[in-house]
């Protein structure tokens, strides 16, 4: 009988930051996640001097977004076309899916919707509730 090889998220699905040089006079549209898998919503955008010293990092299409303080209760998502070039703090980790490899809208469901993916964001997810348990990316890469 063959087994099915056991892969980590970081085979297929590397975390990948883009950082962002802010400019007092540009414009910053945001996204947020919402959790228990109800995807990702567009925020208003914030001047560069609205953002002052907080780091920003910019989203693409197809990016597989987990909110680290959130992530826990299904705080993941995947970027669509509208949300390519909007922003989030490093609350927000970005993994890039490989397309040959596996699809992020099924990654997005198995992590939010099944039970086993659930248990393994749980299980890097330590802590107890609410902020106190941030998703270890550390974890999420081993």
């Amino acid at each position: 009988m063959k087994s099915w090889t056991k892969i980590t998220l970081a085979d297929i699905a590397p975390i990948v930051r883009r950082p962002v040089v802010i400019r007092h006079d540009q414009a910053y549209p945001e996204l947020g996640i919402r959790s228990f898998g109800r995807g990702a919503f567009r925020k208003p955008a914030l001047s560069g001097a609205e953002v002052g010293t907080k780091r920003l990092f910019r989203f693409e299409p197809g990016d597989l977004v987990f909110s680290n303080v959130f992530a826990w209760e299904g705080a993941i998502a995947v970027a669509s076309r509208a949300d390519g070039g909007r922003f989030g703090s490093n609350r927000f980790i970005t993994c890039v899916v490989d397309g040959d490899s596996a699809n992020a809208t099924y990654l997005k469901l198995f992590l939010t919707a099944s039970q086993d993916g659930r248990a393994q964001v749980l299980q890097v997810s330590p802590g107890g509730a609410g902020q106190n348990r941030t998703l270890g990316v550390e974890n999420m890469e081993g």
